[in-house]
């Protein structure tokens, strides 16, 4: 069970019976004695009452656990997490479940935690945390979440994300606190989060970490940093909105701080914090403070704390899009992140665009309702949202270029999400995404697909997501100039909803002049898929700056094939080393062969603890490089060897006889020599060396040893099996 994953159904949605969770319990106990009190195996538990959410939160102080909620009420109070001195591996706690598990609906105001007593969630943890979807109710409570590497090794790289959560009515409010010994690193996301009308009003104002409703702390000298996005911090009588203390980072962006009691925004001596385009009125600076973009004003926010659309609030449309991490794809309640030029403030998106918006409704080339008359009307506006309208269902819906698009030199947005039938990925792991709109190039003409041309300035930006490209020999989507280009949540090669994606040249390309751009994000829905390319998944050249590449899966092809052929290069390696063996050219113990399985299993244990140990520890480069000039050498020699063979024994028979031997041999030794003289200096200068030691081995044990110098030769009764030593002659020196 060690290093396995468990998921666990629970088949009752009444109370769990007693004897269930003692054995259980039971089970729980002599995994973690077995495993000295360190993780067992990772446990997925699909959960539907309390009892068996204390279950599973029991699980979680012994092994990495994903606790999945069912929709509905559950009750904290009473289970581990409602105590003080409980240490937990890693979790994640996911709402939005319907029964058995099989779908989610991610929306907070179907799952709900309460707690009544004075702790609520109180954890000191090892690992990594994820809270998604899910509304915490009072009266009572708190989110206390703790490394404090006093009783426990703290992992060496931790991720904590909170997002798309509702804190409401809690007696305190949520801390995330960083206190390791080591040189470990946190990396905390909150993002999409609403927290309103929490606290007793007896808190005191605070001074970096305290007393607020969104407290970061982390220890003096420690590598923390906290990303804190798109949140509504309203109405809350603590002491203060977010308390930030100590040391670390704080990358604040499009937040909502208002109407808190004592500051919305506190940080103490030590703290580095940037604060872009939030709202907030009062703070209280220490550290250093870097802030763009701040409104002091009203949010004008409903009654259920999304932006008032008209007259509109002041949070719709200018926030920054180009934040840490990349932007999530959804905001709280499920809608687009994104409706217009720039995100919201807040946690919530309106419905406002400020876009002058084009809709695709046909997949021809050109013509009324074509995306190119879409970008030609948006360019000439000076800015456009492009949405699709392609028919009912998802298709694929496939736009054939005939000839090149025209270059794009304004800002503008094209939504391939905006096609009925469409979704982005959901998943942690893998992608479920339904991509319903391809843009594939028709012919040889067309070699790149979205195009901001070298001449662009930097106010214009392409913000592309929902897409899938197909057969641009050069480029799918060449950045060459602009800032602030967000490319996420697309399909490059593979398959996109049952249509064969052709390979592209490059996937996306940033040129010299483009800059401050997201490829991909943090966020799930985020992440872009770039595969079969014949050059490179995404290309940044020299001179580009201050970009980010964030969660994508590259190279997913060759992800996907690689451990095969590694496997069948060990394999190889292991009977080779088997043959030398029997032959006598290494130790006998080499050949020996599992009783039960029939497999050479000594030598591939050999190989494999081998293979691992340079993976473990060597650049992969560097093995690669070592790799093919060892590979190469072979080939060399093969070719070397045939030509001597068919010289010296000509009358051999033969099973297979190359042909044009004395065309192709040489041919195959120029090659080998090319390409090896192409390869690194160490990787060259490596061959020798490695050859020399072979050298050794073979004068002081091998030659020795070996059947043939011995004049024996080993053959194996076609029909009894067993060996026999014969003699032969011994080669003359």
């Amino acid at each position: 069970m060690i290093g396995q994953r468990v998921k666990v159904v629970f088949t009752r949605f009444g109370k769990a019976p007693a004897p269930c969770l003692s054995r259980a319990l039971l089970l729980l106990l002599i995994a973690a004695a077995a495993g000295g009190w360190k993780a067992a195996s990772a446990a997925d538990f699909c959960v539907a009452n309390d009892n068996e959410f204390a279950l599973a939160a029991i699980t979680a102080q012994f092994a990495p656990t994903t606790i999945e909620l069912v929709q509905g009420t559950y009750h904290v109070d009473g289970t581990v997490f409602d105590d003080t001195q409980t240490t937990f591996q890693s979790f994640s706690l996911l709402g939005g479940y319907a029964p058995g598990c099989a779908t989610r609906d991610i929306d907070p105001t179907n799952t709900t935690i309460q707690a009544t007593g004075a702790l609520g969630i109180v954890a000191e943890l090892v690992g990594d945390v994820t809270i998604e979807g899910i509304r915490f109710d009072g009266p009572g409570g708190a989110l206390y979440l703790d490394w404090t590497d006093f009783d426990h090794d703290i992992a060496s790289f931790v991720q904590v994300n909170i997002r798309r959560n509702i804190f409401r009515g809690l007696q305190y409010g949520v801390v995330v606190n960083w206190v390791p010994s080591g040189s470990q690193t946190l990396d905390a996301r909150i993002v999409n989060n609403l927290m309103h009308d929490n606290g007793n009003s007896d808190a005191t104002a605070c001074n970096g970490l305290g007393d607020g409703t969104l407290n970061l702390g982390a220890v003096e000298d420690s590598d923390a940093t906290f990303t804190v996005i798109n949140n509504t911090i309203v109405d809350n009588s603590l002491g203060g909105g977010i308390c930030y203390g100590y040391a670390g980072r704080l990358l604040a962006y499009n937040n909502i701080l208002y109407g808190n009691t004592g500051p919305d925004l506190s940080t103490a001596n030590g703290t580095n914090a940037l604060l872009i385009d939030n709202l907030f009125q009062t703070h209280n600076y220490h550290g250093i403070v870097t802030e763009l973009g701040t409104l002091d004003t009203d949010p004008r926010l409903d009654g259920s704390f999304r932006p008032i659309e008209s007259p509109p609030s002041p949070v719709i449309d200018s926030g920054f899009n180009n934040v840490h991490g990349g932007l999530p794809s959804h905001d709280l309640d499920g809608g687009p992140r994104i409706v217009g030029s720039a995100v919201d403030r807040g946690a919530y998106e309106s419905s406002i665009n400020d876009e002058f918006l084009q809709t695709v409704t046909n997949t021809s080339d050109a013509g009324a309702g074509s995306l190119r008359s879409a970008i030609a009307s948006a360019n000439a506006n000076g800015s456009g949202l492009i949405t699709f309208d392609l028919g009912t269902g998802c298709g694929p819906h496939v736009i054939t270029l005939t000839s090149p698009l025209p270059a794009i030199t304004a800002p503008i947005i094209v939504n391939g999400y905006s096609q009925p039938g469409s979704s982005s990925n959901d998943l942690d792991v893998g992608d479920d995404a339904s991509l319903c709109v391809v843009l594939e190039a028709g012919n040889a003409s067309v070699t790149r697909g979205l195009v901001v041309p070298a001449s662009a300035g930097d106010g214009v930006s392409l913000f592309a997501e929902g897409l899938a490209f197909s057969n641009f020999s050069d480029t799918a989507i060449d950045l060459a100039a602009g800032s602030g280009h967000l490319i996420v949540g697309n399909r490059f090669g593979g398959n996109a909803s049952g249509h064969a994606l052709l390979p592209n040249g490059i996937g996306v390309q940033l040129d010299a002049a483009a800059h401050d751009s997201t490829v991909g994000g943090d966020d799930n829905g985020a992440r872009n898929i770039l595969g079969s390319s014949t050059g490179s998944g995404i290309a940044l050249f020299q001179g580009t700056h201050d970009n980010q590449i964030v969660g994508n899966l590259i190279g997913v092809a060759a992800f996907l094939a690689l451990p095969s052929v590694i496997l069948v290069l060990i394999f190889g390696q292991t009977r080779i080393f088997f043959v030398m063996s029997r032959d006598g050219l290494l130790p006998e113990v080499l050949s020996r062969v599992h009783p039960k399985f029939r497999t050479p299993h000594v030598v591939t244990l050999i190989t494999g603890i081998g293979v691992a140990f340079a993976a473990a520890f060597f650049p992969v480069g560097s093995l690669a490089d070592i790799s093919n000039a060892g590979t190469l050498y072979a080939f060399l020699m093969v070719a070397v060897a045939v030509l001597m063979l068919r010289k010296n024994d000509p009358n051999r028979q033969r099973n297979f006889r190359v042909p044009g031997v004395w065309i192709v041999a040489p041919l195959t030794i120029l090659g080998c020599l090319f390409l090896f003289l192409n390869l690194p200096t160490a990787a060259m200068l490596f061959l020798p060396g490695w050859s020399v030691l072979g050298l050794i081995i073979y004068f002081a044990y091998s030659r020795s040893k070996s059947q043939l110098g011995r004049g024996i030769v080993e053959v194996i009764d076609e029909v009894g099996g067993e060996d026999t030593m014969v003699p032969i002659h011994p080669p003359h020196d």
